[in-house]
């Protein structure tokens, strides 16, 4: 049986805790994107309920903001997914020595 070094071990537990502290945080994150995908789906579905009743400048005022926010919303989705991917791989490349 061949132990491994004081070195080799420290070295072990680094990537070790490493690993577990990324993939804890990419699963926070995937959760939170989840909610806020849920939250601007909400929003669009009630205004978009509401566009039958509301028919003045207001109203008008309201969407046009709330379709600024749409694509914004789109863009923070976009790139937490892409962070997410990023994360994916990360966490699949460091453990492929453990």
């Amino acid at each position: 049986m061949v132990c491994a070094k004081s070195g080799e071990k420290e070295n072990i537990f680094k990537l070790w805790l490493a690993k577990k502290m990324v993939n804890t945080n990419a699963l926070g994150l995937k959760k939170e994107l989840e909610g806020f995908k849920l939250s601007a789906g909400k929003i669009s579905e009630k205004i978009n309920g509401v566009s039958d009743i509301w028919k003045d400048s207001n109203y008008v005022s309201l969407q046009t903001q709330i379709g600024e926010l749409a694509k914004k919303s789109r863009e923070v989705i976009e790139s937490g997914e892409r962070a997410c991917a990023s994360i994916d791989k990360f966490f699949a490349v460091a453990t492929e020595d453990v």
